[in-house]
């Protein structure tokens, strides 16, 4: 869905919950309060950008 959606085309970071973009709750929030929910700390820029270069380097260690 995320890979082929128009509405995705430009942008990245959505979480997606049956085919619909999940809503963001307070990360104190219970998930079973909120089942269609994504918690604040998931969508920090920083973080995705650390994760991004773990994972780069990761690979490329796995190459060699």
């Amino acid at each position: 869905m995320a890979a082929v959606a128009a509405e995705f085309a430009q942008t990245g970071g959505h979480y997606l919950d049956d085919g619909r973009e999940a809503y963001t709750v307070p990360n104190d929030a219970s998930l079973a309060e909120h089942p269609h929910g994504v918690k604040e700390w998931a969508l920090d820029p920083a973080d995705a950008e650390r994760l991004w270069e773990v994972s780069r380097e990761h690979v490329e260690n796995a190459a060699r």
